[in-house]
């Protein structure tokens, strides 16, 4: 492969190929180095504290995982019908699995404490990259899609047909691993390098950061946002017309009220735990770096997200 490739960035850059450690220049490097070592004191404890929330997230989304796998598996002691069939159930298994392999790439800043240092070279930093790069945008993607299936649910009483709602999931995945392979086909093997607090696409190549991950992330956010509030406004007028025939104690009035309040508190809690670090890395982008402080705060927020 050549040294250089060809990418879409804007007044025709070109992207570095970057399979061997020795083609990396550190001039170009952010961060001048392919290597930080020693950690600086913040940015080790902020690890610190992504690792910590990272695990307590991650035994989380086991639990939830074991848990639905077996009744997936023994449905018949359980259930009439196939749970499998619950559309809502194997979306949030598959958020479930974006939220384990997100938590995967944050837990490996546990080497990084280990080693005091964060090295290009690692096959850890290598593996960091590709889970936070398809964690990260795939947990909103999910989020985003169990939106979009409840608003159908909700609001226009339609559901898809089982063939095409697992057409929809293998859809979904696919689109996450191309976004992994792309930045990795584009640059190559050093597409990952430390880049101010962990392993991940350096800023050298904003059009991979934004394309193959922000531009999704954003979107996944600012959708879900936009179907929850039309959800709401939908339910607040079932109360109204629920309240007008004279049914202001009944069950079915209190579930209303019940998922209304879920439609205001989810997004702004998934907005909240996510949208620091998209920001951060955004911010970085356009040159202005935040501190590695700020993107251990954002991290372990993000990480949280697996607690939702």
């Amino acid at each position: 492969m050549s040294n250089y490739v060809k990418g879409s960035l804007p007044n025709g850059r070109i992207l570095q190929s970057r399979n061997e450690l020795s083609q990396f220049n550190p001039a170009t490097s952010p961060l001048g180095a392919n290597v930080i070592d020693p950690l600086p004191p913040t940015q080790r404890k902020g690890l610190i504290a992504v690792s910590a929330v990272a695990s307590v997230s991650l035994v989380a989304i086991c639990l939830v995982l074991f848990f639905l796998t077996y009744r997936f598996i023994f449905w018949r002691r359980y259930y009439r019908r196939y749970i499998g069939y619950n559309q809502y159930i194997v979306l949030v298994y598959n958020l479930a699995i974006a939220d384990l392999i997100q938590g995967l790439g944050f837990i490996v800043s546990l080497r990084w404490i280990a080693t005091n240092s964060i090295h290009a070279s690692d096959a850890s930093c290598f593996m960091q990259g590709i889970w936070l790069q398809a964690g990260n945008p795939m947990s909103g993607v999910f989020v985003f899609a169990i939106s979009v299936f409840t608003f159908l649910h909700i609001v226009l009483d339609f559901q898809l047909g089982h063939r095409k709602f697992v057409g929809v999931i293998i859809g979904l995945w696919m689109f996450g691993v191309l976004m992994v392979v792309i930045p990795i086909a584009t640059v190559g093997r050093y597409v990952w390098f430390p880049s101010v607090a962990w392993c991940w696409i350096t800023t050298q190549h904003p059009a991979l950061r934004l394309w193959t991950h922000y531009f999704w992330i954003f979107a996944a956010q600012f959708l879900t946002l936009l179907l929850h509030a039309i959800m709401f406004i939908h339910l607040q007028r079932r109360i109204a017309d629920c309240v007008a025939l004279g049914g202001f104690n009944t069950d079915s009035l209190r579930r209303l009220k019940r998922v209304n309040s879920y439609m205001v508190l989810y997004p702004v809690v998934y907005l909240t735990l996510t949208l620091p670090l998209a920001v951060g890395r955004m911010a970085s982008t356009s040159g202005h770096t935040p501190s590695a402080t700020y993107f251990c705060v954002a991290g372990s927020m993000m990480a949280l997200s697996g607690l939702q």
